[in-house]
């Protein structure tokens, strides 16, 4: 699940909530206020075999910081290795991905990245690793601002970055790329269906 408030909302309620496929609905879980207006906020479970994440990630407008939040002993906490620089523009989609097929951490094949689509048509990525964010890379798609969207190409997990120009993020030798190419869709669903986006590669333009 994603969502984004209007610049005009001020000093938002972060409302942290665990997504249970029950008859219920959603659960509430965790409260925690800011001070700042938001820009973008995402909290799609990393692992997609769970119904639940334990991370809630935010940004801000004016400063364009991204501060992500886990659980810790019944509360939402950051620190500053949780926390971005301020980044090029303002944050118009966040996401916490892992491009690999592991699950946790342990597993060989487990490359978590947070990936942010700015105002300004770039998308700029982290590595997250040992509960911290490094490796800053940014990648300009012209000038509009960027979705980001998860899916599948050729089998292997991938994210789908719009702007001017459209990209495929994906993880090859434990390194994040970026491809622009034609795409044709194959077949397309709502990913808060627990479905995943699958394209089917047409023609490749270039590689970065």
């Amino acid at each position: 699940m994603k969502l984004q408030s209007s610049k005009n909302l001020c000093r938002l309620l972060i409302i942290h909530q665990c997504i249970q496929f029950l008859t219920c609905g959603f659960c509430l879980s965790r409260k925690h206020s800011v001070k700042s207006e938001i820009s973008a906020v995402s909290c799609i479970p990393i692992n997609p075999q769970k119904a639940f994440s334990s991370n809630f990630i935010v940004s801000y407008w004016g400063s364009n910081i991204i501060e992500l939040f886990t659980i810790e002993k019944g509360t939402l906490k950051s620190s500053s290795e949780t926390r971005t620089p301020p980044l090029p523009a303002v944050v118009r989609s966040i996401l916490l991905y892992n491009f690999g097929s592991d699950t946790g951490s342990k597993g060989s094949d487990y490359h978590p990245y947070l990936l942010a689509g700015l105002g300004d048509g770039s998308v700029v990525s982290f590595t997250w690793k040992d509960g911290c964010l490094k490796d800053q890379k940014v990648v300009s798609l012209g000038h509009a601002p960027v979705s980001l969207t998860p899916c599948v190409v050729d089998g292997k997990k991938s994210v789908f970055a719009a702007g001017n120009r459209a990209t495929i993020f994906f993880c090859d030798k434990n390194r994040l790329f970026n491809s622009a190419i034609m795409l044709k869709v194959k077949h397309l669903q709502y990913p808060g269906s627990r479905a995943k986006f699958i394209f089917q590669r047409k023609l490749p333009l270039a590689a970065n």
